[in-house]
């Protein structure tokens, strides 16, 4: 039953995320980075209010979690995962850690896109 929560919860989230840029486009010609910069940054409220109600109520059901959690929250944006993951890391008090998923997700995040749009074009041909 928890894959059906989770399934159901992505298919809203991934609609949402289409959604939201579409009504930031069409109402304020506003397509990325600022699109993707609202979805990512409302995705993160989002996620640090169930974060915090889960610590403090601990009263959402296990399938409630996983329905906003991981699938609306992780198809509407995975940077709300990715912030989860590195306050989760600073909550345990390992900073290094967490500054360094910080900058290795985003420096080889970039490297590996690159890499691979350059893999595509140049072995691939397309």
């Amino acid at each position: 039953m928890q894959f059906l929560w989770i399934a159901l919860g992505g298919a809203l989230g991934a609609l949402s995320r289409y959604l939201v840029g579409a009504f930031l486009f069409q109402q304020f010609k506003w397509g990325p980075p600022w699109s993707t910069l609202i979805v990512n940054v409302t995705g993160c409220l989002v996620m640090g209010i169930m974060f915090a109600w889960v610590e403090v109520k601990s009263g959402l059901s296990s399938e409630l979690r996983q329905f906003m959690m991981i699938g609306f929250l992780g198809a509407y944006t995975t940077f709300s995962t990715y912030m989860l993951e590195v306050v989760s890391l600073i909550d345990l008090q390992r900073y290094s850690l967490a500054f360094t998923s910080i900058i290795l997700s985003t420096a080889l995040g970039f490297v590996f896109f690159i890499l691979g749009t350059w893999l595509t074009k140049n072995l691939i041909k397309v």
